[in-house]
């Protein structure tokens, strides 16, 4: 999934994760939720969360949860500002 188009606001930052609302250019397309760990060199710990939660997702309804798409490892600019 390419975002590199998409306009992100940030949500959420603590010292392990940072949770965004990316919106894409084309207004009939619809914004996804991004977590990404907010450091550079996250610790393994974080990055098995990830996982983790992520291994629920076909477990997870979309009446009622908001479902991963995909899993991936990009880099991205720095923290909320």
């Amino acid at each position: 999934m390419d975002i590199s188009a998409y306009t992100r606001k940030c949500l959420r930052e603590d010292e392990e994760f940072i949770l965004y609302r990316a919106r894409p250019s084309e207004a009939e397309s619809p914004s996804v939720l991004l977590l990404i760990p907010a450091s550079i060199r996250p610790a393994l710990e974080s990055l098995k969360k990830i996982e983790h939660e992520y291994s629920f997702r076909d477990d997870l309804a979309i009446t009622w949860a908001v479902r991963p798409l995909t899993s991936s490892v990009q880099r991205t600019e720095g923290a909320c500002s």
